[in-house]
C-alpha cells in the first residue's frame, strides 16, 4: 500500500503552467533524505537496457556496465537486475552515494540559485537532481515504500527480481547521423568513419579507438541483432515485463532504422496496454521519407486503435540553423522543422520532447533555440485548453567528452548568455487565462536550466581545462578535415575559445 503523501507527479497530466513538477521534486527530497540522503527510486524501477552491446544502466546518467552474459541463464531480468546495480541498491540504502551516480552528485553539490535569480546564494536550498525529479514521477509511485520497508532478507530478495516500470532500450546502433558527441558503438555511420579515417589522436589519447572501445565492452557485438543474445533474452523477458511497464521508450542509434520498432509498435496493437507511455527518441531526419510516412501510419493506428495511454516522440536537437547541423553531422535542420509539423499535424495527442544536450557549442544558439521552442508552443500549446498539444524540453548536461563540457565555458561571459536565456523564459511563462492556454515555459523547465548554470560555474582547474581545450581545437579541426565543414566560420562565437590553446 503506498503511502497518500507520496507525491505522484506525472508532467504530462499536468496543466502546461503548473508547478506541481516542481513541488513534486522538493517534497520527494525531503522523503528521501529522510530515509536516506542518497536514495532513488529509479535504481530500481528504472532500466537503460544498450542490447547492442549488452550493457545496462537504471537512467541514463552513470556510465553502462556490463551484463555477465553467463547470467542471463538465471533468469531473463537479469537484463535489469545485475549484480553491479543490487550493489549500488545497497549502498543507497546505507546513505552512501554510487560513484557512477556522480552526475546527480554534482548537480545537488553545486552553488544554490535562489529565487527567480540567475546569482548564486548560499543561503538556498541544494540544487534539484533528476534524483528527486525522476523519484517523484508517476511511474514511480508507492515504490519507495517496498525498497524501504521490511527487514534485510525481504529488501534483498526485492533487490534481485525488480521488474522496472519504465524502460528504455536500444536494439542497435544503426543510425544516419554522427552527433558530435556520439560513438562508433551507438552510430554505424559513426563506425564507418572511424573505420575509413581511424580513431582521433588528441594530446596522445586515442578517441574512438575500437580495441578500446572493445576493452570497455562498449563495441557492438558483431551477429546479426536477431542473433544477439541480449536481444533474444529481451524478448523472452517481454511478456513479463510487458504487463508492468508504464513507460517504455525506444532510443539507438536510430530507432526508426530497426526493425524491433516495428516489432514492438505491432506487438502492442495486437496486445493493447492503455495504461502504457510509448515513446521513441528519433533524429527525425530518417534516410528515405517513406520512413516517415509509414511511422506516422503507426501512430495514427495507435491512436485509433486506443492502444496506449499516449505517445511521446523525443527529438535530440542541440542548437538552430547550421550550428544544429554541426553538432549533429547529417542532420537537415529546415527538414528536421518541417518533420516536426507533419507529426503534429498528422497525429491528434502525439506529444513532442525537445532534448537539447548542453555542451560547449549549444550555448552560442541557446536564446534563439528557445525563440523556435516558443514558436512551436504558439502554434500547438496555445489556444482553448481542451486542444492545447504538449512540447516537452528538457536541458541534460553533457559530461564526456570533457573537451566539449560547457564547464569549458565558465567565464562570465557565457554564464550571461546562460542567464539572458533564463530571463527570456521567465518573460514568457505559460499560463492560463480563463479557458485559453498561452503558450511559455515551465517552471520545472527554468529550474533545470538554473542548475545546469550552477554546474557550469564550477570551473575545471587550470591544467585541466588548459589540456581539454588543447583537445576540443584538435577535435574539431580533424572533424572538419574529414567531413568539409569549418568550425570557426560556423561557430565564430567561439573564437576566442578556439585561439586560446595557441
Amino acid at each position: 500500500m503506498s503511502d497518500p503523501k507520496e507525491p505522484s507527479i506525472k508532467p504530462s497530466a499536468l496543466p502546461p503552467n503548473s508547478n506541481l513538477y516542481q513541488v513534486g521534486a522538493e517534497q520527494m527530497r525531503d522523503r528521501l533524505n529522510a530515509i536516506s540522503p542518497s536514495l532513488c527510486v529509479a535504481k530500481w524501477k528504472m532500466l537503460t537496457l544498450h542490447l547492442t552491446t549488452g550493457n545496462t544502466h537504471s537512467c541514463h546518467h552513470p556510465v553502462a556496465h556490463p551484463i555477465p552474459l553467463e547470467s542471463l541463464s538465471e533468469y531473463p531480468s537479469r537484463l535489469h537486475n545485475t549484480d553491479h546495480k543490487i550493489q549500488e541498491r545497497k549502498q543507497m540504502r546505507d546513505g552512501e552515494r554510487p560513484s557512477g551516480c556522480q552526475y546527480c552528485w554534482n548537480v545537488e553539490d553545486a552553488a544554490p540559485l535562489s529565487g527567480s535569480s540567475s546569482v548564486p546564494s548560499s543561503d538556498s536550498k541544494p540544487h534539484l537532481s533528476d534524483r528527486h525529479f525522476r523519484s517523484s514521477e508517476w511511474w514511480a509511485k508507492g515504490e519507495l515504500e517496498k525498497i524501504s520497508s521490511g527487514d534485510a532478507v525481504e529488501k534483498q530478495i526485492y533487490d534481485q527480481k525488480v521488474i522496472p516500470s519504465h524502460v528504455e532500450v536500444n536494439f542497435n546502433q544503426a543510425c544516419n547521423l554522427k552527433c558530435i558527441y556520439c560513438s562508433p558503438h551507438l552510430s554505424t555511420e559513426w563506425q564507418r568513419e572511424v573505420e575509413k579515417f581511424g580513431p582521433f589522436n588528441l594530446e596522445g589519447h586515442l578517441h574512438h579507438d575500437f580495441e578500446t572501445l572493445k576493452q570497455m565492452s562498449l563495441f557492438p557485438l558483431q551477429v546479426p541483432t536477431s542473433e544477439n543474445p541480449y536481444v533474444q533474452t529481451f524478448w523472452k523477458w517481454w511478456p513479463e515485463l510487458y504487463p508492468e511497464l508504464k513507460i517504455f521508450r525506444m532510443t539507438g542509434g536510430e530507432p526508426l532504422l530497426d526493425a524491433n520498432t516495428w516489432k514492438v509498435m505491432d506487438y502492442i496493437l495486437a496486445h493493447p496496454n492503455p495504461s502504457l507511455e510509448l515513446s521513441i527518441t528519433s533524429n527525425l531526419c530518417p534516410p528515405k521519407p517513406e520512413i516517415l510516412q509509414r511511422f506516422i501510419q503507426y501512430l495514427q493506428r495507435l491512436e485509433n486503435e486506443k492502444a496506449i495511454k499516449s505517445f511521446s516522440l523525443y527529438v535530440s536537437c542541440d542548437s538552430v540553423g547550421e550550428q544544429a547541423e554541426y553538432i549533429r553531422s547529417g542532420m537537415n535542420f529546415n527538414l528536421l522543422k518541417k518533420n516536426i509539423h507533419e507529426v503534429m499535424r498528422n497525429t491528434k495527442t502525439v506529444s513532442i520532447g525537445l532534448i537539447n544536450t548542453v555542451t560547449a557549442l549549444s550555448l552560442p544558439k541557446l536564446t534563439e533555440y528557445l525563440k523556435w521552442v516558443l514558436e512551436l508552443r504558439q502554434t500547438y500549446s496555445s489556444g482553448a485548453v481542451e486542444n492545447v498539444r504538449n512540447i516537452w524540453l528538457d536541458f541534460p548536461l553533457l559530461v564526456y567528452p570533457t573537451w566539449l563540457n560547457a564547464r569549458l565555458l565558465s567565464n562570465s561571459k557565457w554564464e550571461n548568455t546562460i542567464a539572458e536565456a533564463i530571463d527570456f523564459m521567465q518573460l514568457h511563462p505559460q499560463k492560463t487565462e480563463g479557458d485559453r492556454m498561452v503558450a511559455g515555459f515551465r517552471a520545472h523547465e527554468v529550474t533545470k536550466l538554473k542548475r545546469d548554470l550552477g554546474v557550469i560555474q564550477k570551473p575545471f582547474d587550470p591544467e585541466t581545462q588548459m589540456l581539454n581545450q588543447k583537445k576540443f581545437r584538435q577535435y574539431v579541426d580533424e572533424l572538419d578535415r574529414r567531413r568539409g565543414t569549418d568550425f570557426r566560420t560556423t561557430f565564430p562565437e567561439l573564437e576566442d575559445f578556439y585561439s586560446k590553446p595557441d
